[in-house]
């Protein structure tokens, strides 16, 4: 069987590898990186259930992650109604978000805004019709 798709999975295995070595440089667990730039991304507070749906990882690794980062003063977890918990960046964990996964964003957006606008236009388009026609083929199984 041809697998057309080998070369884009090659380089996203490949993007994943290189978040993970990322993650190792700046002295944090991939979770810790994931759950601070989701983050970061809202503004240093979601319910904690967005974090394993943002993120991807299991919800005992984020549940893992989570309870290290409280007990190291990165974050509290606040109770939003009965079963409902709120993930928030204290002001440690602000400081420690912007020097990892901050350093990502920034990055990334430097190499984003290095392409031109139309193929990254083009980039954004062809990825989101990949995800949606995928999606719907997944959930025909």
């Amino acid at each position: 069987m041809e697998i057309k798709f080998r070369e884009l999975n090659s380089l996203m295995e490949g993007t994943d590898v290189l978040y993970h070595r990322a993650a190792k440089s700046l002295g944090i667990s991939d979770a810790e990186l994931y759950i601070y730039y989701s983050l970061l991304e809202r503004g240093g507070a979601c319910p904690q259930r967005d974090l394993y749906k943002e993120t991807g990882i299991s919800r005992s690794t984020v549940n893992s992650a989570v309870k290290r980062m409280e007990k190291d003063g990165c974050l509290r977890i606040n109770a939003i109604d009965g079963r409902s918990t709120r993930a928030e960046l204290t002001p440690e964990g602000s400081r420690r978000a912007m020097k990892t996964a901050g350093r990502i964003i920034e990055i990334e957006n430097a190499i984003y805004e290095s392409f031109p606008v139309e193929d990254i236009r083009k980039m954004i388009e062809l990825n989101r019709i990949f995800m949606e026609r995928f999606a719907a083929e997944v959930k025909k199984l």
